[in-house]
């Protein structure tokens, strides 16, 4: 640096100048539930992802769930992303089994919606197998979520266990209050990612004792409201924020010049102006 120039301090913001995040991951592809889900995230414009099993698209497990012919209209706008074929217990079956489940369902998914899942949501958790992890990477999957629950908002280290607090009528409440208004920004971005059951919440007396499902939607509902209002926030698909966040680990500062080696343009603030970097392109402050 030479005599008299500035340090560079380099800020990392979310797409259009946003602090922090808050996405959504709800399993299964429970219809009546599903559907109200959609008409809350829809009237307060944010976004979410579902992450759904071939059979059940298929009716093999009965009307309970969406079909694949209503599927494509009522998850229009969010993100699908996979839960497997058949819902299987990993341990209970072998690794080429379970890669198979794995890339039926890729398969399935695209006749159903047109395009591949890039993100995995693991059926009754993480199955803690390096073997299958490697082989989400060799189909091109992005990020897969576990049940494990969170235990902070930042970006996660692994992203093949990226870890989201559980939506109760308490986590809702408690982490959700805790993370729109004592959460501070620090020059990197923070993310509250929840994930759900809708049917969950559209079951009687699961989170509120003796309370109704339109009681705790109301829960959500007024928690998705304080999200949409808050300026600071991005509201995002799992894979909006997972490939973002990867285009954010491939900003470069080298003396003044900063290079976004990413397919995606990033949003920075440089010395307390922000910024945005093309994708592949630099820029010296």
């Amino acid at each position: 640096m030479e005599c008299g120039e500035s340090e560079l301090i380099v800020k990392y913001l979310l797409p259009d100048y946003k602090e922090k995040a808050v996405t959504f991951s709800c399993d299964d592809g429970a219809k009546t539930a599903d559907t109200k889900m959609v008409e809350l995230l829809k009237e307060n414009n944010l976004k979410a992802t579902f992450n759904l099993v071939g059979n059940y698209l298929k009716g093999e497990n009965g009307t309970w769930y969406v079909s694949a012919e209503d599927a494509p209209e009522l998850y229009n706008g969010f993100e699908v992303a996979s839960h497997s074929s058949t819902h299987p217990h990993w341990d209970e079956i072998t690794d080429d089994e379970a890669k198979k489940d794995i890339s039926d369902n890729q398969t399935y998914l695209n006749t159903v919606f047109g395009y591949t899942p890039e993100g995995f949501a693991w059926a009754y958790g993480d199955p803690q197998n390096s073997v299958l992890y490697n082989y989400l990477e060799e189909i091109g999957i992005e990020y897969a979520r576990p049940v494990n629950t969170a235990l902070n908002y930042e970006i996660p280290a692994d992203w093949l266990v990226w870890k989201h607090y559980k939506a109760t009528v308490t986590s809702v409440n408690d982490v959700g209050s805790d993370f729109l208004n004592n959460c501070k920004y620090d020059g990197k971005p923070k993310v509250l990612a929840f994930w759900l059951h809708s049917w969950e919440w559209d079951t009687d007396g699961k989170f509120i004792e003796d309370g109704t499902a339109d009681e705790q939607w109301a829960v959500m509902d007024a928690f998705m409201k304080k999200v949409a209002a808050d300026e600071k926030i991005w509201s995002c698909t799992n894979l909006e924020f997972a490939k973002y966040a990867k285009a954010l680990d491939l900003v470069e500062i080298e003396g003044r010049k900063i290079t976004n080696n990413s397919q995606l343009d990033v949003y920075l603030n440089v010395n307390g102006e922000n910024v945005i970097i093309k994708a592949g392109e630099s820029l010296t402050a």
